[in-house]
């Protein structure tokens, strides 16, 4: 049964991501909450294929499986633990760092960016409304 391979992550963190394995600019994205307060209650929401948002909801977990199973009914997914990253007034973030060689052959950081999501996302890709900012200023915050 499906529904076990995602609720073990479950038990071990409170917040998964369920990704499509080749999915690009946060398509297809839903992350699952387990409720602190409410045994067997779970916030879901996502993001679909074509970028809308799907609203934040609480359910079951029974009902969980079975909206699971309609969301990777085509593919491959991972399963993804995830970090509190939501800045003050829920947005989420994160940062982007290139690191290359330099002439001499040492693995250098040559680029730092943060990007902040957009409100009522759970990703914060610019394709999906987010905003890039220096990283210096969101690590300020």
């Amino acid at each position: 049964m499906f529904f076990h391979i995602y609720i073990v992550p479950l038990k071990q963190t409170p917040v998964v991501y369920i990704k499509p394995a080749n999915g690009t600019d946060g398509r297809g994205i839903f992350r699952i909450e387990k409720m602190k307060d409410k045994q067997g209650v779970f916030d879901i929401q996502g993001r679909r294929q074509d970028r809308r948002t799907i609203a934040p909801r609480k359910v079951s977990a029974s009902r969980l499986e079975s909206i699971v199973r309609q969301w990777c009914i085509e593919g491959s997914f991972l399963i993804q633990q995830g970090i509190p990253l939501q800045l003050l007034g829920g947005r989420f973030h994160d940062y982007r760092m290139l690191v290359q060689k330099n002439g001499q052959g040492i693995w250098e950081l040559t680029v730092m960016a943060a990007r902040v999501g957009a409100a009522q996302s759970i990703t914060s890709n610019l394709h999906g409304g987010g905003h890039a900012v220096r990283a210096e200023t969101l690590l300020k915050e």
